[in-house]
């Protein structure tokens, strides 16, 4: 008759089968994660714990009457979004915001709807022929119109001819001008102009010197340096603050 394995020679028996199959579940482990790396990521919805970061801080800010300020900044220090407070277009969690008369605004990024050339200037308001053809002059429209089919009567937008960017800004220019506003916010309009044209649009609208908008209330975001030098105020924005 056979003699029985010792205890120890069993134990270890047992624990040579078993390091295999250890061995296998771990490879079946790392081949399911590869695999599901592999995969495309399954649509989901998952929901965490925000915090909001506000986009103004600290801001104490009074611009006078007539007085022409520019707001100068890096691209996100904050001007459009002082813009956009001022507008009232960001919620409040405290101070106020005052802004007393009407308000025309020219947004950075020039809109057009389906309409005439003229109805996109009017914008609702009765046609008065001398402000009209002033609004046109001096956000350099002029000469734009002459080459369109039927002139500041030509159907513009989707169903219509398509305008430039430079053509819309000063649309959007010519809008505010006639709008005839006591306080006026432009949004970096002079980027989207060249430099002859934007010196124009400086000068016979803003400027103190000849500007139709002098007697008004005009805040200018704008990185030319040019102009904000001949403004009345400067507004420097750091990082939601008026550094």
């Amino acid at each position: 008759k056979e003699q029985p394995a010792p205890a120890s020679a069993s134990a270890s028996a047992t624990e040579g089968q078993q390091l295999p199959k250890r061995r296998l579940a771990l490879f079946q482990r790392l081949w399911h994660r590869r695999e599901l790396r592999r995969q495309p990521p399954q649509p989901e919805v998952r929901l965490k714990p925000v915090e909001f970061v506000p986009a103004l801080e600290d801001v104490n800010l009074r611009i006078p009457p007539r007085a022409l300020v520019a707001v100068v900044g890096r691209v996100g220090s904050g001007k459009s979004s002082l813009v956009s407070a001022i507008l009232g277009e960001l919620q409040r969690r405290s101070g106020t915001v005052r802004v007393h008369g009407s308000v025309a605004y020219s947004a950075q990024a020039a809109w057009i709807y389906n309409g005439t050339v003229r109805d996109n200037i009017l914008f609702g308001l009765p046609y008065e022929p001398k402000r009209y053809r002033r609004a046109i002059y001096v956000s350099a429209l002029n000469a734009d119109l002459e080459i369109l089919p039927a002139g500041d009567l030509t159907e513009i937008g989707e169903k219509g001819i398509n305008l430039s960017g430079g053509q819309k800004q000063r649309v959007s220019l010519a809008r505010l001008v006639y709008a005839n506003a006591d306080v006026n916010i432009l949004d970096d309009p002079l980027s989207a102009l060249d430099a002859h044209v934007g010196d124009h649009v400086f000068q016979k609208i803003l400027s103190n010197e000849h500007g139709v908008l002098r007697r008004k209330t005009r805040v200018l975001v704008t990185n030319h340096l040019q102009y904000a030098s001949r403004c009345d105020w400067i507004v420097l924005m750091e990082n939601g603050r008026i550094a």
